[in-house]
């Protein structure tokens, strides 16, 4: 179980620190960091189909699927809000 969670939480940071990343500069790296929500948002999938094939896991990571789920989106909304040119003013 050792060696699992520390292989698991090095691939975490490596994700943490490319998502960083790829924010730093949304307008240039969009599709690197559509790419990582899609990558976030498909962990909460897979939680779900775990959940109905096992069992549901406990409360922590059940938590952590509806993040999964949750935040994707609402980051990629808030992306295309902060990318979108802004509106031409017609007189």
């Amino acid at each position: 179980m050792d060696s699992e969670d520390r292989f698991y939480a090095t691939l975490f940071m490596g994700f943490g620190i490319a998502l960083i990343w790829a924010a730093k500069d949304l307008a240039a790296r969009s599709q690197i960091f559509y790419f990582l929500l899609a990558i976030f948002f498909a962990g909460g999938i897979s939680r779900i189909i775990s959940a109905l094939m096992v069992e549901p896991p406990n409360l922590l990571f059940q938590l952590l699927g509806a993040v999964e789920l949750i935040l994707p989106p609402i980051f990629y909304l808030w992306h295309r809000r902060v990318t979108l040119p802004p509106p031409q003013n017609y007189q």
